[in-house]
């Protein structure tokens, strides 16, 4: 198996994990924030776990998508230092509550069922994993093996798409966890039908994604690229079609009925900011991938113009 394929495997076990972690970390915010009995402290270690993944898939997506060796040697330094440092004080932390005194046991609870130890567990293998990254960019990693695994975008271009693409896929990641969360918090009530299109409306921006780094960034298939943008698309108009006939009928009363672990910042403010953002990110998302079709160049085209030029010269 090629190690491309082993690290798009890793990409999207840790997406999907960091969107469960996402979740669980906003959930427990809100919770503390609202709480007039507040452990935002010492729940710190609980809230370095939480966003853990996030920062591995950070690392993984940057390593491989790197456009030269010094940029991957210089991401595997700067993440061994900060896994490290991460590291070290998720395992610290825990400890220092024990001392003193304000954890009764290694084993509490509360958080996770076996908080605080598999803090202070993970604390210690990140750590180790950290030093490891660190020994291997300085001693193992040779710049004769290093292969761009694709074509250096511009430099602008280069900025806007990294700053896009990282907004939308922790979003996304975030919804993707609203959706895995779905199957275990759910109250459907009488608001079966709404519940579902709510559902698809969480998990299609993790789809969108996914044909986003397998074909349209490899520009692997323009065929394959504008079926998928067509069907996107089509399936986010029914989507929201469907979501605004409700609202318009029913009103939202839905949220706070059946999907208030869903919005739980919507639940708290009588507010309806999820649902708007939720929308506006199905419908904005297919619009660009058919923009960006229409405006790219296949690679014929791309090859004719690159021969053109050195006919020229």
């Amino acid at each position: 198996m090629k190690k491309s394929v082993y690290f798009f495997v890793l990409e999207i076990l840790l997406y999907a994990i960091s969107g469960i972690s996402l979740f669980t970390w906003s959930e427990f915010m809100i919770y503390v924030i609202g709480s007039t009995d507040s452990h935002m402290l010492s729940y710190s270690p609980f809230i370095l776990l939480t966003l853990l993944p996030s920062f591995l898939l950070l690392f993984v997506h940057l390593y491989w998508y790197a456009h030269s060796f010094f940029a991957r040697k210089l991401m595997t330094t700067i993440f061994g230092v900060f896994f490290a440092s991460y590291g070290l004080l998720m395992a610290l932390l825990p400890i220092v509550f024990l001392a003193n005194k304000t954890y009764p046991s290694v084993v509490m609870g509360n958080a996770t069922a076996l908080y605080p130890l598999d803090s202070i567990i993970l604390g210690v293998i990140l750590l180790l994993i950290g030093v490891l990254l660190l020994l291997y960019a300085r001693k193992k990693m040779k710049e004769e093996s290093f292969l761009a695994v694709e074509e250096k975008p511009g430099k602008a271009w280069g900025i806007v798409r990294g700053i896009l693409t990282f907004l939308f896929t922790y979003i996304s990641a975030w919804w993707f966890g609203d959706f895995i969360f779905a199957f275990v918090a759910a109250d459907y009530g009488n608001n079966v039908f709404i519940s579902l299109v709510m559902y698809l409306l969480f998990a299609h921006p993790a789809v969108m994604l996914l044909l986003y780094q397998t074909f349209y960034r490899k520009k692997k298939s323009r065929r394959f690229w504008f079926v998928s943008a067509i069907s996107t698309f089509s399936a986010s108009a029914l989507l929201i079609a469907s979501f605004a006939i409700y609202k318009s009928v029913n009103g939202m009363q839905f949220v706070t009925e059946s999907l208030t672990y869903a919005f739980p910042l919507d639940f708290a403010t009588s507010k309806n900011f999820g649902p708007i953002v939720l929308i506006l990110m199905n419908a904005v998302a297919p619009i660009v991938s058919l923009a960006m079709y229409f405006l790219s160049k296949s690679k014929k085209e791309e090859e004719l113009e690159q021969k053109e030029e050195e006919e020229s010269k």
